[in-house]
């Protein structure tokens, strides 16, 4: 005679249990260790990535070649240990399969429950998910984003609406500048939370300046931010663009703080702040020049500007309508050369360096 009998579990608690098969004169026969399990992996486990729960804001944001580990932890007095679980990924916007890694590798069942994810090259977006053996419903985390740890890769930095030169910007002392982001099409910095610091600062302090409505170091997803600068210095210093643990950063060329604008150029572009070098060839005409502006933007004119260099005699220059002036170098021989430019404005001097490398 065959005996047959069909177990059910409740469907609301997971455990142990152990069967005994009893007969009439017979020793019992115990069947140990069996488990319970419900068939959604979310009753008998949660997700951390990092070690920060899924639940948690923010938390789905990955960086180009920065690993990640996504783990898989049994809920207390879960059965789950030992159960065959893998990890699946899909990609969506802007992705390709081959941007996205594991280690161990995707959809391959496991018993240990840590991967490591990768993304690597492109930015865009994708989607993880776990599934238990057997189980019918696996946990699907929220899409997760893949950005370049150069957030310039991301988004634009805009100073008052028109992106940042080259070489930095000028601050006004005294008057509030608006710092904005351009993002790419993907808009995949859309509700990163981000913040700003100084850096690089030469003759000026951090402390010095206004940061509203977020001040230096806090993160928001508003992505605005007004700076106002004192008025009594003339100094340096880049602007620091982060995300939370700097997974992201960005940092602009270094700009100038003033009373007023003063910036060497050539060809009507901006020339780079010391202690960054400019380089230009030898033996050519290096046609280096300034430009003078008032706190409003309005030319300066017909101020006399000195400039000096190395093996060149001083040479003084008028300003024109456009508060610029000029004036032609030649260097023979290949170095480092500083050209220095001076202006009298309102009684106090005002100076200017320019660091040019001739190769």
């Amino acid at each position: 005679t065959s005996h047959e009998w069909r177990v059910t579990g409740l469907n609301n608690k997971s455990g142990y249990f152990q069967l005994q098969i009893v007969a009439q004169g017979m020793t019992t026969f115990n069947v140990t260790a069996n488990k319970l399990l419900s068939t959604k992996l979310d009753d008998e486990a949660d997700v951390k990535i990092d070690d920060v729960p899924v639940s948690a804001p923010g938390n789905f944001i990955f960086y180009r070649d920065k690993p990640q580990t996504v783990t898989l932890i049994p809920k207390l007095g879960s059965p789950l240990a030992g159960l065959p679980v893998k990890l699946t990924c899909v990609v969506r916007v802007g992705l390709d399969p081959a941007n996205v890694e594991s280690d161990p590798k995707f959809n391959e069942e496991r018993t240990t429950y840590s991967w490591a994810v990768t993304g690597n090259t492109k930015s865009g977006t994708f989607q993880l998910s776990l599934a238990g053996k057997d189980m019918t419903t696996p946990i699907t985390l929220p899409i997760s984003r893949l950005l370049s740890s150069n957030l310039a890769d991301e988004a634009t930095v805009l100073l008052d609406g028109v992106p940042m030169p080259q070489h930095g910007a000028n601050f006004i002392g005294g008057k509030v500048s608006t710092l904005t982001l351009k993002l790419n099409p993907d808009g995949l910095l859309i509700g990163v939370p981000l913040a700003i610091k100084l850096v690089h600062l030469i003759d000026v302090e951090e402390r010095e300046f206004a940061c509203v409505p977020t001040n230096f170091g806090q993160h928001t997803t508003t992505h605005i931010w007004k700076l106002t600068g004192p008025v009594t210095k003339t100094a340096t210093f880049s602007l620091k663009l982060f995300s939370k643990n700097e997974g992201g950063v960005l940092v602009t060329p270094r700009n100038r703080l003033g009373n007023e604008s003063f910036r060497f150029q050539l060809s009507g572009a901006y020339l780079p702040l010391p202690p960054d070098v400019f380089r230009f060839q030898v033996n050519e005409r290096f046609d280096v020049g300034v430009e003078l502006k008032d706190a409003r933007g309005t030319p300066i004119v017909g101020k006399t500007v000195r400039f000096g260099a190395p093996d060149h005699e001083g040479r003084a220059v008028a300003t024109d309508s456009q508060g610029r002036a000029s004036t032609p170098y030649t260097f023979i021989t290949p170095g480092l050369r500083q050209i220095l430019a001076n202006v009298i404005l309102e009684g106090r001097t005002v100076e200017l360096h320019l660091r040019v490398n001739f190769i």
